[in-house]
């Protein structure tokens, strides 16, 4: 329900199906009460006041703050019995350290969808029980050693949409149990020499929609990385040992962008599962490339410029289930070219320039083939 409060006004949610009015002189309470809402607030000591006027017996708060506005949020403080904070949406420019001071139980802060260009340093320090920071769609363009300083307990740190241009080692080290990264749809051209090197547990790290071109060959080397989405980047190629660390990864995007693979060694990847290469140049694919990826059940090489393919191109492959080969420009296939594919369900080679049909040689070796898909291409093939 609403009630006017001074700056603005507050709706109160309760855990129960029950909600009753909160307001200064006269408030009702439930005692499983644990969030509230606050909308059109222009000052964070609102929120303090609030607290004393409003009687709750769970001592953690979930408290969100909608269309307010607080453009320098560096004064006042918030309650100190808040676990969530959501400040979205809320016009914040610049961000001081004062107003989380009294958070030490504070577990999940929100500042997505604001303009923040800057945040003092060490200034969620006070913060050592947060767990998920987001910051999606501000303004941040530089990141150093002290912007997450204290950070100890955070295990989700969402940073995309922002104007981020380089990622240094110092950034990230405070953050010993970091668990997911997401830095998704900046400007980051630079990943430095063991970027997330002081991040042992980092499982999750998306950098799509970046601008990078090429990468180091230790840029990746925290060992308990499973999941690595380079997609809609620049890449050009990458460093033949590039992969050769990341020996607990189980999907790789590196869809769309530039890689021709010449030169690549999946070396290190035992574990992986899924591997998307499509949209790239990719023209050629070397016999025996793929033999590491023993644990591989799905490959995407959609939609790159293929024109042949060699007998032993996919050996190696032996749990693979699907293999995307769909919009490209494959003329010819040789008779050995599905050898080792014996887990293969679907096959998919629509969309491109087959001459002939694919006779049963090329097929000996696909034993469990339940769907073979050849539409739009030069011939027309009836298989029984």
């Amino acid at each position: 329900m609403l009630s006017t409060f001074r700056f603005g006004f507050v709706l109160a949610l309760f855990a129960s199906t029950h909600q009753q009015e909160c307001s200064k002189d006269n408030y009702w309470y439930y005692a499983e009460t644990d969030y509230i809402k606050c909308a059109d607030l222009s000052e964070i000591d609102t929120l303090d006041t609030l607290m004393h006027h409003i009687a709750f017996e769970n001592p953690k708060l979930q408290l969100e703050c909608v269309d307010c506005n607080f453009p320098n949020l560096t004064s006042g403080q918030f309650p100190a019995n808040v676990t969530t904070l959501k400040l979205n949406d809320c016009n914040i420019s610049e961000v001081g350290k004062i107003p989380f001071e009294r958070l030490t139980t504070l577990e999940a802060l929100e500042l997505d969808n604001n303009y923040i260009w800057n945040l003092t340093e060490n200034v969620f320090e006070s913060l050592v029980s947060l767990d998920i920071l987001t910051l999606r769609n501000n303004n941040l363009s530089v990141l150093t050693e002290l912007t997450f300083g204290g950070l100890v307990s955070l295990s989700y740190l969402h940073l995309d949409g922002n104007q981020i241009e380089s990622v240094s080692p110092e950034v990230f080290r405070p953050l010993v149990n970091l668990q997911y990264l997401y830095l998704d749809y900046n400007n980051i051209s630079i990943l430095e020499r063991e970027a997330f090197a002081h991040v042992p547990k980092l499982k999750v790290v998306s950098i799509s929609h970046n601008n990078m071109e090429d990468l180091d060959e230790i840029a990746f080397n925290s060992g308990a990385i499973e999941s690595l989405y380079l997609n809609n980047n620049a890449l050009i190629s990458l460093p033949r040992l590039f992969f050769a660390h990341l020996n607990f990864v189980t999907y790789v995007d590196l869809s769309r962008n530039q890689l021709t693979f010449e030169d690549v060694s999946f070396e290190g990847l035992k574990m992986l599962l899924v591997l998307y290469l499509e949209h790239n140049n990719i023209s050629a694919i070397r016999p025996l490339s793929f033999v590491p990826l023993t644990s591989l059940t799905m490959l995407v090489l959609s939609n790159n410029n293929i024109l042949h393919l060699r007998s032993g191109t996919f050996l190696g492959l032996n749990k693979l289930r699907r293999l995307y080969l769909n919009g490209n420009l494959i003329q010819t296939v040789d008779g050995n070219a599905f050898q080792g594919l014996s887990s293969v369900e679907k096959l998919y080679l629509q969309d491109n320039l087959l001459e002939t049909c694919l006779d049963r040689d090329a097929l000996k070796g696909l034993l469990r083939l339940k769907e073979l898909h050849v539409e739009r291409n030069n011939v027309t093939c009836s298989f029984r």
